[in-house]
């Protein structure tokens, strides 16, 4: 009786969910003139998204974002080394 509906949604995000959220994300900074932005990856797992995909994000919110925002980028786990 467990939710299994994971079970039918992809395995990571989607490259194009990714950069609609970099954009969203940039245009709040805009909105509001922030010089500052913090963005925390997590729910699942993170780090399984891979080096390529988490690159690719973390690119895009700083080109969305421009020139003189600090951009504060951080994962969130339960992993343990």
């Amino acid at each position: 009786m467990a939710d299994q509906s994971r079970r039918d949604r992809p395995r990571r995000i989607l490259v194009e969910i990714a950069e609609w959220t970099a954009e969203r994300i940039g245009e709040h900074v805009r909105a509001h003139r922030l010089d500052s932005v913090a963005v925390i990856l997590h729910g699942g797992k993170p780090l399984l998204a891979g080096p390529d995909l988490i690159t690719s994000l973390v690119t895009a919110v700083r080109a969305e974002v421009g020139a003189g925002v600090a951009v504060d980028i951080s994962v969130q786990t339960n992993g343990l080394a």
